[in-house]
């Protein structure tokens, strides 16, 4: 099997919102991803963001998307606290997804890579920010290998519980903890809590058959 990336134009709109509508139908809990709408697909393409695409023979099966959020109320530098003259360098890692057949070959995260270090070049972004479901576990280990750390756990979209994640481009030390928590992934209570005490969700721990994530300040 030979793919091959490209960058997403608009004229690929048609069929980002195909593969995006099959993804999602496919989804056994819909909850645990964000549907993007097609305007917003189109505002990505024609210049409001960056997006990639895998091809297989020509057919687009999996996309990469970040979306620069300026200074819409949806930034999510404002649900962190973020100063106002910081919100316009903040980049959205909006949405990454491939056709259920190809999963498991680690597209999503090699689109995201080249796109980061993209951003990276540039210069002009400082914050990656991004939502994950809290038990999608896939989207979060490409979301820890990539450096983002959990900053927030808080209802978005409509009432769904949402990570609220955040990788600072500036920050060239890699931090030592002092302390670790290792929480079980549907105790929301405590995460919350520990978020509100300054701890950063960093990664995953297994501890008896159940996933948890590990906390540190």
């Amino acid at each position: 099997m030979v793919l091959e990336k490209r960058n997403l134009h608009p004229g690929d709109l048609d069929e980002l919102a195909a593969v995006h509508k099959s993804i999602i139908g496919a989804l056994k809990d819909k909850q645990q991803y964000a549907n993007t709408t097609r305007s917003e697909f189109e505002e990505i393409l024609c210049g409001q963001g960056m997006a990639m695409g895998t091809f297989d023979k020509g057919k687009l099966v999996g996309f990469c998307i970040f979306l620069f959020p300026g200074d819409s109320g949806e930034n999510l530098g404002i649900d962190i606290g973020l100063a106002e003259d910081e919100l316009d360098s903040v980049v959205h890692m909006e949405a990454g997804a491939v056709l259920s057949e190809y999963r498991g070959m680690a597209l999503v995260a090699d689109m995201a890579n080249e796109l980061l270090e993209r951003i990276k070049a540039g210069a002009r972004y400082r914050y990656v920010l991004s939502t994950v479901h809290p038990l999608n576990i896939p989207s979060l280990r490409i979301q820890f290998k990539f450096g983002l750390k959990i900053v927030a756990l808080k209802e978005k979209y409509g009432g769904l519980m949402r990570y609220i994640l955040m990788h600072d481009l500036h920050e060239k030390v890699q931090t030592v903890y002092c302390r670790q928590r290792s929480i079980e992934c549907r105790d929301f209570e405590t995460q919350i809590s520990l978020l509100s005490q300054g701890f950063k969700g960093i990664g995953f721990a297994l501890e008896q058959g159940k996933e948890h994530i590990i906390f540190a300040k």
